[in-house]
Parts: structure tokens; sequence; C-alpha cells
């Protein structure tokens, strides 16, 4: 949310070499997958990237992070950025409601 209220410019930027830098570090899974949200959906002045989305989704989904396995199984089962595998689809909702993630929990 703090990244969406940057403003345009500068700010805008600065905030998304954080994350990417928290991301990159393997610091910080939950920037991974804001960084997965916002390739998949064009945010923060991005151009919509399914390969980048799935990139950033499955390096949150590997830390841990069930937001981020909630979103790669999405990803797949919905065959936005890799091909379409509903047994990986699966096991990464699978791995998410494991850890609580009310949606995953089918």
């Amino acid at each position: 949310a703090w990244l969406a209220e940057a403003g345009d410019g500068a700010g805008r930027s600065r905030g998304l070499a954080m994350l990417e830098e928290a991301a990159e570090d393997k610091e910080c899974g939950e920037a991974m997958s804001i960084l997965g949200q916002a390739h998949a959906r064009g945010l923060y002045g991005l151009m919509p990237s399914d390969t980048e989305a799935v990139r950033w989704f499955a390096q949150g989904a590997e830390a841990g992070l069930s937001e981020a396995q909630f979103k790669l199984g999405a990803m797949y089962e919905h065959a936005r950025g890799v091909p379409r595998d509903m047994f990986m689809a699966a096991e990464w909702y699978s791995e998410a409601a494991e850890q609580g993630h009310a949606d995953a929990a089918f």
C-alpha cells in the first residue's frame, strides 16, 4: 500500500528498487509476493508480465510465504506465465492451505 501512495516518478522508483533489493537478497518473501502481484497486474508503472510474476511468486513460495504459494498455484491453474499444470496448482494450493491460507483451503 505504501508503494501505491509513493506517487509517480522518483518516489515510486525508489520504492520498487527497495522491494527488488529485499526480494533479490532473499530477505523478504513478502516483497517477492508484492513484486509478483505488481508484474501480474502491471502495477506501479510496470508492464504486465506473467513470466516475471511467476518468477517472483515462485521465489516467495519457495521461501514459505503462503500468499505467494497460493498465487503460484493460480498461475499454474490458469496457465499464466507457465503451461497449465493442475498437479502443480494443487501442490502449491495445498502448501498454502497447510499454512492457513483461507482461499487455498478447498
